[in-house]
């Protein structure tokens, strides 16, 4: 699969894997995953009821 990312993303992405220790195939699965389960999180949390439950205060970044 070939995708075209814009500059600042790439070198972010390219930062990100070399910080990581993965090969930017690696951190794109890796990022990717993540945001399947926060977003399968997430809709649980809705299934519940929790309104209040959003990815990003499943993942305590709601300060």
């Amino acid at each position: 699969m070939r995708i075209r990312l814009p500059p600042g993303l790439k070198l972010w992405l390219e930062d990100q894997a070399k910080r990581n220790v993965r090969s930017i195939s690696g951190e794109i699965v890796f990022r990717l995953e993540e945001g399947r389960r926060n977003d399968e999180a997430a809709r649980e949390a809705r299934e519940r009821g929790d309104i209040e439950a959003t990815p990003d205060r499943l993942n305590g970044d709601d300060q």
